[in-house]
């Protein structure tokens, strides 16, 4: 007879036990033989050798990188007791390099868009990426496995992101190059392409301009396919007097990335072209004043070599002398004024 057949209805009408003893018998006998099951489990558990694991210790992916740089991606491991079979580097789930010591030559990769592996500087705990581009980032994991008889594996991932930094300053652009006091402006300050945020900000001859009553400053994106973006800012305002200094303004845009702390700047000279004009007409005047005065002198030195009647050679090349020398220092004048001239509105 076994245990098993110690139940409720062997003992039925049999006047050996009472029914209350007969449902405790069985409850015990149940509870006995799930500890049972416990302590085997335990000790099954117990016996597996701790040797037989083994775990990554240190997974180091620079992030982010810059368009163009090299990077070393390192995957540090302990085997413990173990063999090393493979280490493989994935990206985006797929293989792109593993080392397996059996293997002739050991080390070896698969060429996929964005990866450019360095062989020669890669080992069996890391892989030296170079010329790194936008197809670089994505989702990396090392994976290190271990001879027989174990055969365990181990894995960590984590994320590579690629920033491109503006090739180029800002640009600058007005809806004309010349205005004059009461006229409206409408500047743009344009970012080159990026993926980073960029802050951009104009000046006025050196004071910075920011939204306001007299001052309409505008952001703006503009997104592109290749995931990229130009940063804009607009401002428009109205011209005064306080604006111009002798007859231009100084405008600049500051485009600033701050998590590599660069600045660039784009400078624009917007002119006044009714102070220009009235300088223009303040020269031409001068000019001509001076070109009267210098032919009146011109033809009295003349008239009077004439009436003296000094015809001889060394008296005659004199008075030559003296008119050129007039007419020398009038083209120095008037040439010395027009360089003047140019250098205020270049």
């Amino acid at each position: 007879m076994n245990l098993h057949s110690w139940s409720y209805e062997y003992f039925h009408n049999r006047k050996l036990f009472p029914t209350s003893s007969l449902l405790f018998l069985s409850s015990m006998f149940t509870l006995i033989h799930q500890y049972i099951l416990l302590i085997i489990t335990i000790i099954v558990i117990s016996s597996i050798p701790i040797s037989d694991c083994l775990k990554i210790t240190l997974l180091d992916i620079p992030s982010p990188l810059v368009v163009g740089e090299s990077a070393e991606l390192t995957c540090n491991y302990d085997l413990e007791d173990n063999v090393l079979y493979s280490f493989k580097w994935y990206k985006d789930g797929i293989e792109f390099y593993r080392y397996v010591p059996r293997d002739y030559p050991p080390t070896q990769y698969l060429k996929m868009s964005g990866i450019n592996v360095d062989i020669r500087k890669s080992s069996k705990k890391s892989v030296f990426l170079h010329n790194v581009n936008l197809s670089t980032r994505g989702k990396y994991r090392c994976e290190i496995s271990a001879e027989a008889p174990s055969f365990v594996t181990a894995a960590k991932e984590g994320s590579l992101e690629i920033n491109v930094l503006p090739t180029s300053g800002p640009k600058i652009t007005t809806d004309q190059n010349e205005y004059t006091v009461g006229d409206e402006i409408q500047a743009n300050c344009t970012s080159d392409r990026s993926n980073l945020d960029i802050i951009l900000n104009f000046t006025i001859n050196g004071e910075p301009i920011t939204n306001s009553i007299d001052y309409e400053v505008k952001y703006s994106t503009q997104l592109h396919s290749d995931s990229l973006k130009t940063s804009g800012l607009s401002l428009r305002f109205l011209l005064n007097d306080k604006h111009f200094h002798q007859g231009k303004l100084k405008l600049k845009c500051i485009a600033s990335v701050p998590l590599y702390n660069i600045q660039n700047e784009a400078n624009k000279i917007v002119k006044d072209y009714q102070y220009r004009h009235e300088l223009l007409q303040y020269f031409a005047s001068s000019s001509s004043s001076s070109a009267s005065s210098s032919a009146s002198e011109s033809q009295a030195a003349r008239s009077k070599v004439l009436n003296t009647g000094r015809i001889h050679h060394i008296g005659h090349y004199g008075h030559l002398t003296e008119m050129n020398m007039v007419k020398c220092i009038y083209v120095l004048f008037t040439t010395l004024i027009h360089w003047q001239f140019q250098n205020l509105f270049q």
